[in-house]
């Protein structure tokens, strides 16, 4: 009998013993947290750690291997970490201004006296796209019908795409993608901007500009002047040409052995005037007053620039002026006759007659039958 009591004394002290032990043992309260987070220099991540009452417990945090903090002692000096709580629930890290290389396994461990317990958070950053210093010049001349490569490298977590747009004057759509842009035998109309993109969804793309200007010789516009002008002497014309090019094309009017350039004195007789008609038109006027016999013939007006040259020909012809006989208007007119006996008679007239404005008095005697006579 007393052997059974003393049996159920100990099994009792046991069970206390272990109830004991329970509330005494640390364990986590929370799940660990996988954190994702974007690398800004306004960004904080708080890593939390919660677990019942640890007294007295040793407690530390690492990345990976790296020993950060055992207790408030920090073990790195990397200012940027920090600890956010640490008492006997919570001990919590704190990381400022996350960048990429914050990126990790993060490890809460509690110390018992002769055990561990440990729970792990991952650290996902991912970083916007960046441009490379690997880029296409902002502005690059070429000539017409060259071969023409574009670059733009671009960095980032995840991998940007990396898209290309002709923006002006065209507004294409996407051109293509990757890390260059190939233009073959590039024309005039592919001159401009043009615009690569790098996206990872991580906030706004990074975008970088270049401006293609392309080299071509000068171009006229046959069909808008008049290649045959007539005008009479003593007055005066305007003979026109329009070159587009680039380089912009300087202009020489030829007449025989006559050059024209644009001085810019407005004072002579015959001047020659350029005007802008665009980004890379021209118009040519070619002014000339009085005109007189030698204007009239063949003129050529010329466009240079460093690529070639083009010429159009224009044709100065000369019109008469021909004047109508002014209309005669008798207005009021007064007869008297008389038979003078012989068969004939005789009479006398005064008439008013109006010519272009000017009014005119005729006094006339007359014999019919025979010679007139005109007299007073």
């Amino acid at each position: 009998m007393a052997n059974s009591f003393v049996k159920a004394v100990r099994i009792f002290m046991l069970m206390l013993l272990q109830i004991a032990d329970s509330f005494t043992r640390v364990s986590f309260i929370r799940k660990p947290r996988n954190y994702t987070i974007i690398a800004s220099e306004d960004n904080t991540v708080l890593l939390r750690c919660s677990f019942s009452a640890a007294i007295n417990k040793k407690k530390t945090w690492r990345n990976g291997t790296t020993l950060l903090f055992a207790g408030d002692e920090r073990y790195q000096a990397n200012a940027r970490t920090t600890l956010g709580q640490n008492n006997n629930h919570e001990y919590s890290l704190r990381i400022e201004k996350v960048n990429v290389h914050d990126e990790g396994p993060y490890i809460c461990s509690i110390f018992e006296e002769e055990s561990m317990i440990s729970q792990t958070s991952f650290l996902t950053v991912n970083v916007p796209a960046f441009l490379t210093s690997n880029l296409s010049e902002r502005e690059t001349i070429v000539d017409e019908g060259e071969s023409v490569w574009l670059f733009c490298n671009a960095e980032g977590k995840p991998k940007p795409k990396i898209s290309w747009r002709h923006l002006v004057p065209s507004g294409d759509g996407v051109m293509g993608t990757g890390t260059h842009l190939p233009i073959p035998d590039i024309t005039r109309e592919g001159e401009g901007l043009y615009e690569c993109s790098a996206d990872n969804n991580m906030g706004s793309p990074a975008t970088h500009t270049m401006n293609i200007l392309v080299r071509y010789p000068p171009e006229m516009y046959q069909r808008r002047v008049s290649k045959n002008v007539s005008v009479s002497v003593g007055q005066e014309t305007v003979l026109e040409c329009i070159s587009s090019a680039y380089p912009l094309p300087t202009f020489v009017w030829k007449h025989g052995d006559l050059l024209y350039r644009d001085s810019g004195s407005r004072s002579s007789r015959v001047q020659v005037v350029n005007v802008a008609q665009g980004k890379y038109s021209v118009k040519s006027k070619l002014n000339i007053e009085r005109i007189q016999e030698k204007d009239f013939g063949k003129y050529e007006c010329i466009a240079e620039n460093a690529k070639g040259i083009a010429i159009m020909s224009l044709f100065l012809k000369k019109t008469s002026v021909t004047t109508r006989k002014p209309p005669r208007q008798v207005f009021r007119s007064h007869r008297n006759s008389k038979s003078m006996g012989d068969g004939n008679s005789a009479f006398c007239f005064h008439e008013l007659n109006y010519f272009f404005g000017i009014v005119t008095s005729t006094v006339g005697f007359q014999i019919l039958n025979s010679i007139p006579f005109h007299g007073f």
